[in-house]
Formats: structure tokens, C-alpha cells, sequence
């Protein structure tokens, strides 16, 4: 099944691993389970994409 969650522990290459799912009344998946980042490891991904964008897009402040 298409998924485009890749911070759920269950996403492979575009795709839901789990044979079935159940959705919430929002449409959500309740078996989605997010991957842990320490908030040192969340914080270097922040500045690594800020940098990036930085960059990117150089008439940025």
C-alpha cells in the first residue's frame, strides 16, 4: 500500500510493510509509530537542512 509518511518506522521505498492497516476517523494511520530522534539528533537535522536551504536560496535571512 502507497504511503508517504517516511518518519513511520513501517515506510519502505513508498510503501506500508504492515499486510493491513486500520485509519482513525481523520484518515490517519493508527499504526503509524514515528521514528526517535534525540533532540541533539533533531537539532542537527534542523541546521543541516537550514544550511541547505540557506544555500539553495541565498536571498534568504
Amino acid at each position: 500500500m502507497e504511503c508517504e509518511n517516511t518518519f513511520c518506522i513501517y515506510w519502505a521505498d513508498e510503501e506500508c510493510t504492515l499486510k493491513t492497516i486500520a485509519l482513525d476517523d481523520r484518515g490517519c494511520c493508527q499504526e503509524c509509530l514515528y521514528i526517535r530522534l534525540t533532540d541533539h539528533e533533531l537539532e542537527q537535522y534542523r541546521d543541516k537542512t537550514i544550511r541547505y536551504y540557506d544555500r539553495k536560496y541565498d536571498h534568504w535571512e
